[in-house]
């Protein structure tokens, strides 16, 4: 650290994954997520930062292109399939865990509708959309603003319109030499965009655009021809800004949502 002129010295480590897909001939879609370990020599007095050490979750996306076409691949397939599931979701957040009397008062809706193809029989890629939203905050009978002011007893929801490109894997036909056409379990991971406005009774609405990141597991089973039920635990990284009160003043700070859902769904399988 330079006394005089306020500069120090940082170091920097990144650990990530990197996930090509091969979706044409000679064209691979990447995926990598990506974390960022940071530390500085100065020093870090909020209780929230581990150990002194910054954590900065990051996910980037591009296409490669291959210049000798004729020997790098070809057409990687044709199965397609289409997804339609619905279920729960609430939240685990920075801000809180959910303030409500009970966990079942916080759960809310959630939709999905997802387009996939897979390119072998362990590797595939998802394009989904979806909606839902959860209680994360109650008032309940005699509560009081700082005032001591009586407030109406009410629920606030947080809402989130959503957008996912992920990558799908096998994880049993990983582990198997012949293509498993029954039962499978998908592991998922990938970006996901969307809008969020988080109801606060107390401040003002957060309202943001957000990037994070999405993972799930998705038991399936084919039950005819192309017709398959599945089941989809996740969780998706929501990072945000917003303003909290420290020392009587507000100060911007970032927070992350933990969305988590469980889906029931339905998928049709066009092609092989």
């Amino acid at each position: 650290m330079d006394p005089e002129n306020g500069t120090s010295t940082g170091l920097s480590a990144h650990l990530g994954l990197g996930l090509n897909l091969h979706i044409l001939p000679g064209v691979d879609l990447v995926v990598e997520p990506l974390l960022e370990i940071q530390k500085d020599a100065r020093t870090l007095s909020r209780m929230d930062i581990w150990r002194k050490y910054l954590f900065a979750p990051q996910i980037g996306t591009g296409i490669r292109i291959a210049m000798d076409k004729q020997h790098y691949g070809s057409d990687p397939g044709r199965n397609w399939y289409i997804q339609l599931a619905g279920g729960v979701q609430l939240q685990n957040s920075d801000i809180e865990w959910t303030r409500m009397s009970s966990i079942v008062k916080a759960l809310g809706p959630y939709g999905v509708l997802s387009v996939g193809r897979e390119y072998s029989s362990v590797f595939g890629l998802r394009l989904s959309g979806g909606f839902g939203y959860h209680y994360w905050k109650e008032i309940k009978e005699g509560d009081t603003d700082v005032s001591g002011t009586p407030l109406q007893p009410a629920r606030f929801r947080s809402t989130y319109g959503l957008l996912r490109l992920e990558g799908t894997m096998s994880l049993i036909n990983l582990f198997k030499h012949s293509y498993n056409r029954g039962f499978n379990l998908l592991f998922t991971l990938g970006p996901e965009v969307g809008f969020m406005l988080k109801k606060d009774p107390y401040r003002e609405d957060i309202k943001t655009l957000y990037s994070g990141l999405t993972m799930s597991l998705q038991p399936r089973v084919r039950i005819w021809r192309g017709l398959g039920v599945f089941m989809e635990p996740r969780v998706s990284i929501v990072p945000y800004s917003a303003y909290a009160w420290k020392h009587d003043r507000p100060m911007n700070r970032n927070y992350y949502d933990a969305v988590l859902s469980v889906a029931l769904g339905v998928e049709y399988k066009f092609g092989k």
